[in-house]
């Protein structure tokens, strides 16, 4: 493969990237009181998911007749100092976050 193709498949992948980027910006809501109030289902915004703490997800796409089907879908390595994640991570806007050992 030469230079020039390598160019086109960088341009390519960029361009996508763009166009991914502009569509999660536009798709960004504030995370204001009223929107902890009313938790979408498929987001977990705060420690317990929303203010009453419930630790329940309303989501039904997994149900106790197709949770053996599950799988591993990605692995991330936070590589935190002391080995692990110590909080609940939060899930917003489509992005998950988290904060690692320490802080």
């Amino acid at each position: 493969m030469n230079s020039t193709s390598w160019i086109k498949i960088g341009v390519g992948i960029g361009a996508g990237m763009l166009v991914w980027v502009a569509q999660a910006q536009q798709a960004k809501v504030p995370i204001n009181d009223a929107r902890l109030k009313s938790v979408p289902a498929e987001e977990w915004l705060s420690y317990g998911h929303d203010y009453t703490e419930a630790h329940f997800s309303p989501l039904t796409q997994i149900n106790a007749a197709n949770v053996s089907r599950l799988g591993l879908a990605s692995v991330a390595d936070p590589q935190a100092p002391q080995g692990n994640i110590q909080a609940t991570p939060l899930l917003a806007n489509g992005t998950i976050y988290s904060s690692l050992a320490w802080g």
